[in-house]
């Protein structure tokens, strides 16, 4: 009855902790999806992924004069997919393909070089939702972003992010 007097609409909110194999840190970042139940099966939706990596250094040791910073920002927007291979709602396996809008900048010494590049996108995961209250439930989310064939001379930039995430969902 209950899942009857909602909209088939579910939003999710996730906070990800973040790997890609180019930098030596872990990163953390904000997803937002929001998908339409097709069926008992499938949902449709748009998803929203972020990340962004800094890297600082000295050209000279212990110089203020040769300082090289580099950051990366990457926003993808995904048309995804939700399979439900069970009946109950919790597990399900997402698949998208999308857009990502990179952001290189470089600064040398007191110079800063922008690069701005749009690039197509994968993105696979499992997750599960587990029920809190009524329409509020706890997600648990595990993605791989891939971006293939974009300039990559940034150490920042990666060709693959590995993702882990805890959020909450609203159905």
């Amino acid at each position: 009855m209950a899942s009857q007097n909602r909209l088939p609409v579910k939003f999710s909110m996730v906070q990800y902790l973040q790997y890609s194999p180019k930098t030596d840190d872990l990163h953390s970042d904000l997803g937002f999806t929001i998908t339409y139940d097709l069926n008992e099966m499938l949902d449709l939706g748009v998803a929203y992924r972020a990340y962004g990596a800094n890297q600082y250094y000295n050209v000279e040791p212990f110089s203020w004069t040769g300082i090289l910073a580099e950051r990366t920002l990457i926003y993808t927007n995904y048309a995804c997919l939700d399979i439900h291979p069970f009946k109950y709602k919790g597990l399900f396996f997402r698949t998208a393909a999308g857009v990502a809008g990179i952001t290189e900048e470089q600064v040398v010494l007191y110079t800063t070089n922008y690069n701005y590049t749009w690039a197509p996108s994968a993105l696979v995961g499992v997750g599960f939702d587990i029920t809190a209250y009524k329409n509020l439930q706890i997600s648990t989310q595990c993605e791989f972003l891939y971006l293939p064939d974009y300039k990559q001379d940034l150490p920042t930039n990666p060709p693959w992010i590995f993702q882990v995430g805890l959020g909450v969902t609203f159905r």
